[in-house]
């Protein structure tokens, strides 16, 4: 039995291993823009809670550093990066307007598309480049 799981365990590792190496895109990178956009796009239904919307701001706020520091550590990267700075730009508007005060659902739903429709552009691009 213990034979058994030891070798389940294994060929799962292996599996995981297998799946990122086939990858032809970095697959880190390809998360978290993936979450960012998630976030953004399931955010839409908040805009009308203030106190979620702060907090979901600063959620979308942190994951968009995370992506441009972990897109910074990579070689050749240059476009990402770039794109990076753009959205932890966007996010930055969206913190600060629900850090000082409580923004119009118009324009947390305007905020939340464009912030959805650059982590889409930019989720394709990355599944494009070759790593």
């Amino acid at each position: 039995m213990y034979r058994l799981l030891s070798i389940l365990a294994v060929a799962s590792m292996l599996s995981g291993c297998a799946s990122y190496l086939l990858a032809k895109y970095d697959t880190g990178e390809h998360v978290l823009i993936n979450d960012i956009r998630m976030s953004a796009e399931t955010g839409k239904e908040y805009c009308t809670d203030s106190e979620v919307m702060k907090a979901l701001s600063v959620q979308i706020y942190r994951k968009s550093i995370s992506f441009k520091n972990y897109a910074s550590s990579l070689d050749h990267n240059d476009d990402v990066i770039k794109a990076a700075e753009s959205l932890v730009d966007i996010t930055t508007g969206l913190k600060s307007r629900y850090s000082s005060d409580s923004a119009s659902a118009e324009y947390c739903k305007m905020k939340l598309s464009a912030i959805e429709s650059t982590s889409a552009a930019m989720q394709l691009s990355i599944a494009r480049k070759p790593r």
